[in-house]
């Protein structure tokens, strides 16, 4: 189920692109909610034909928002799709191609994760005030 992690984060960037589209109307600064599930299905969530799991707060999203029906995964296992997401990039450019397997003797724990010269897209939105 990992490989529906970046689809699903993309399925939800909708959200993004209605904030960003509707603050720039206002000339304000625009909000971002990014809404990350692991495991989650297309069809889990209320809007896409889900009875079982109710959803009421991102059908409403939705319905005022953009929806993308077809996201790609950026990589086969989750945590580099994740560094992909957060920082906006091909992770393969800056070595997070693969997950970090932490239990093997010679693996050096402090270079597990994203590295600290990347920036996020949290940090450059940031940077922007």
């Amino acid at each position: 189920m990992k490989h529906f992690i970046f689809p699903l984060a993309c399925f939800f960037l909708f959200f993004i692109t209605a904030n960003v589209l509707h603050a720039q109307k206002k000339a304000q600064k625009p909000n971002f909610i990014i809404i990350l599930a692991d495991d989650l299905g297309y069809g889990d969530v209320g809007f896409t034909g889900s009875s079982q799991i109710k959803t009421p707060n991102i059908n409403a999203l939705a319905e005022q928002g953009i929806i993308f029906t077809q996201g790609y995964v950026s990589a086969p296992v989750c945590g580099p799709s994740r560094a992909g997401l957060m920082t906006g990039r091909n992770q393969v450019t800056f070595g997070f191609d693969n997950n970090p397997i932490v239990d093997l003797p010679q693996f050096d724990k402090n270079y597990v994760g994203l590295p600290l010269e990347i920036k996020t897209v949290a940090k450059r939105l940031d940077d922007l005030g």
